[in-house]
């Protein structure tokens, strides 16, 4: 096996190509990957009782939280423009069983969070998220007339 090193630096005159780096408009189009505010979900772990704000050592700077905190949570991630949360309630084991029953009742701990965050910073955020009308207006419904039929 031969070594084709000296082929490349032969043509290139042992200078790095660095063309499609040179000014920052050309760095922006030829980038594999754009990560922006709107590309991020921002994870809540919930458990149950009140002003509890736990920090989980395997995650640094994510924290376990009660459902107030989480709530405080949520207006901050709207206030920053994170449109999605994802909420992981931790169930207490004496509530688990093989078919998941607690995620039924009304009053568990995922539906007091969406609830709780809809009576406080949902409507901010969504209409942080569409500024075309106001929050309170109805979307407008389409004519069934025009609707295509589905055979």
């Amino acid at each position: 096996m031969t070594d084709k090193t000296h082929l490349v630096d032969a043509v290139t005159g042992h200078r790095r190509m660095r063309r499609l780096r040179k000014a920052d408009w050309q760095r922006r189009m030829v980038q594999e990957n754009r990560l922006t505010v709107n590309d991020l979900i921002w994870p809540i772990f919930v458990v149950p009782g009140s002003n509890i704000l736990d920090p989980i050592a395997a995650m640094p700077g994510v924290y376990r939280m009660s459902v107030d905190k989480a709530v405080e949570a949520a207006k901050e991630a709207a206030d920053l423009g994170i449109p999605a949360l994802a909420t992981f309630p931790n169930v207490e084991m004496a509530l688990r069983d093989q078919t998941g029953s607690e995620v039924l009742k009304s009053n568990n701990l995922l539906n007091q969070v969406t609830s709780c965050d809809q009576d406080g910073g949902s409507e901010h955020r969504r209409h942080h998220r569409r500024r075309t009308r106001p929050v309170h207006q109805p979307r407008p419904r389409r004519d069934p007339a025009r609707r295509r039929d589905r055979q």
